[in-house]
């Protein structure tokens, strides 16, 4: 303020470095392009888990590969032997 009486005052300006703002875009970029090709993979997986004729095997594979479920818990759920949940997974992917 040029007048009197005036008022001191400090402002603070706060910048972003530039070439953080860059990296963290292009970290930004990437995770979405990861984001995006794992929602492509998901929907080709649950696609090929659709095709399943079997749906006991086709249960299987839902808890397996898509709820993430241990062959364990699997074989809890379905009244089978841990075993027996392995073997039917293997064998069925040995035919497709």
């Amino acid at each position: 303020m040029v007048g009197f009486p005036y008022i001191e005052t400090h402002v603070a300006v706060q910048m972003y470095d530039p070439l953080q703002v860059c990296e963290a875009d292009k970290l930004i970029m990437m995770y979405k392009e990861k984001i995006n090709q794992l929602y492509i993979e998901l929907n080709r997986l649950e696609e090929f888990i659709e095709k399943i004729p079997d749906s006991e095997i086709r249960q299987i594979f839902r808890y397996r590969f898509i709820d993430g479920k241990k062959q364990r818990e699997i074989a809890r759920l379905i009244h089978l032997d841990q075993s027996r949940v392995s073997r039917k997974i293997i064998d069925y992917l040995k035919d497709a």
